[in-house]
């Protein structure tokens, strides 16, 4: 199979990427704006009416595929590569150091705010302790970064693993893995359900695959290799209606019986329904509106690390609105998004330290 972009001149943007990319972070905020105005468990989305509860469902599922998204972009840019030496201390120094030192900054800044606006102490010992990584982050959305720069800290290990081996024999390893990765949690989602009463307990170690997200990353570099061309548009457009709409369809049902799922990655839907997206995406020639897609895309992690400052001063005075819920999380994603942009375009252009500051290239 041939690799996609495989003749791509290394400065040259992808341009069907920057497309992916921006919808990821839209996908991100829109995730916690809907978190922001529902609260996301069975006793409370019982209590509204169904055409609501089916909205903020289906906001939160199309909110849930930003991290995946996030995951296969750099699995499809990183993995298909060769690693010298020198090329492999590069990337620990000028990618995986530098999001270090930008994910310390970004737990500073947000127990600082927190402590302003929020309910959290200036604790210097809680600090710490988030800053080395033994404690939940004050801001929710900031899990990510600890689970990413733990992956990309083997990345080049993985990548020079990976080009001296077959890429069929993958296909074993990633299908026993990501049946535990993938069916056990929805097995025992519906066990709880259904109240079955249970002792499951995942024994299987997830060794060297990363875990769900590590699948995530190898599921974006097989995008890359080729693996799903074969499917065409019109089935991968069926494919994520069809496992999307059982990704809805399971939490509505879950809230039904009394039971508050929370979805996650580990749902396989949303993992099916995520590739089905990537892949479509993967295959296009042109991208639409192009420089507002660029402008989106070249500041979407860095408004991914800034949104939750901007939903946390919107989310109190769009609440107390007399409209209704799906309009305030449509108002709420609009004032979020529309200062979060300019302001990460702003701090982008502090000499010297803006980049550093927001990872951005």
């Amino acid at each position: 199979m041939k690799s996609r972009d495989t003749e791509l001149p290394n400065k040259e943007r992808i341009k069907w990427i920057d497309g992916i990319r921006a919808l990821a972070v839209l996908c991100v905020i829109l995730c916690h704006c809907t978190e922001a105005v529902y609260e996301i468990d069975a006793v409370h989305m019982s209590d509204i009416f169904p055409v609501s509860e089916v909205f903020a469902v289906i906001c939160f599922t199309v909110g849930r595929l930003g991290v995946p998204f996030f995951l296969m972009i750099s699995g499809y840019l990183l993995l298909d590569r060769e690693y010298t030496y020198e090329q492999c201390l590069g990337f620990w120094k000028n990618k995986w150091l530098h999001l270090f030192v930008c994910t310390e900054i970004w737990i500073v800044v947000y127990r600082v705010f927190l402590s302003v606006y929020g309910d959290r102490s200036l604790n210097l010992g809680v600090l710490l302790e988030e800053m080395f990584f033994i404690r939940e982050n004050s801001s929710s959305h900031l899990w990510y970064m600890p689970m990413i720069l733990g992956i990309y800290l083997l990345v080049p290990v993985a990548a020079n693993a990976l080009r001296a081996t077959d890429i069929k024999l993958l296909r074993w390893p990633l299908i026993i893995y990501g049946g535990f990765a993938f069916i056990y949690p929805a097995v025992a989602a519906v066990y709880g359900i259904l109240g079955i009463k249970h002792s499951l307990s995942l024994q299987f170690s997830f060794g060297f695959s990363g875990g769900t997200y590590g699948i995530y990353f190898i599921l974006g570099y097989l995008v890359k290799k080729g693996w799903f061309q074969k499917y065409k548009n019109n089935m991968c457009a069926a494919a994520m209606t069809v496992c999307l709409g059982i990704t809805v369809i399971f939490q509505l049902w879950a809230f039904y019986a009394g039971f508050t799922y929370k979805l996650w990655y580990t749902f396989p839907g949303l993992c099916l329904g995520a590739l089905a997206v990537f892949e479509i995406f993967s295959g296009m020639k042109r991208v639409l509106c192009y420089k507002v897609v660029r402008f989106i895309a070249n500041y979407s992690f860095a408004v991914y690390l800034i949104h939750n400052i901007f939903r946390r001063l919107f989310m109190t005075p769009v609440l107390a609105l007399p409209t209704s819920r799906p309009t305030k999380v449509l108002l709420l994603y609009l004032l979020v998004a529309g200062c979060s942009f300019p302001v990460a375009y702003l701090i982008n252009h502090i000499p010297k330290i803006g980049k550093y500051i927001l990872y951005t290239k």
